[in-house]
C-alpha cells in the first residue's frame, strides 16, 4: 500500500500530457516482451540511480526524500 501510495503522489504532480506519456508507457511495458521488459527495467534503474544521486532542491514529488 505504501508504494501504491507514493506512486499515486508522484502521478499526481505529473501535468496532463506528463501522466498521457506515463500511461502509454505503462501500457508499452505490459504489452512488451519478457525480454523487453528487462530491457525497460534496466533502463529505468539506471535512469533512477542518476536521478538519486542529483542534487534535489525540494526533495523527490514521488517518495519526498
Amino acid at each position: 500500500m505504501r508504494k501504491r501510495k507514493k506512486v499515486f503522489n508522484g502521478w499526481l504532480g505529473l501535468t496532463a500530457e506528463e501522466r498521457r506519456e506515463f500511461e502509454t508507457a505503462i501500457r508499452d511495458y505490459n504489452n512488451a516482451a519478457d525480454s523487453r521488459r528487462v530491457d525497460i527495467r534496466e533502463s529505468v534503474r539506471k535512469s533512477a540511480t542518476r536521478m538519486e544521486t542529483g542534487p534535489l532542491g525540494s526533495g523527490c514529488p514521488c517518495c519526498g526524500r
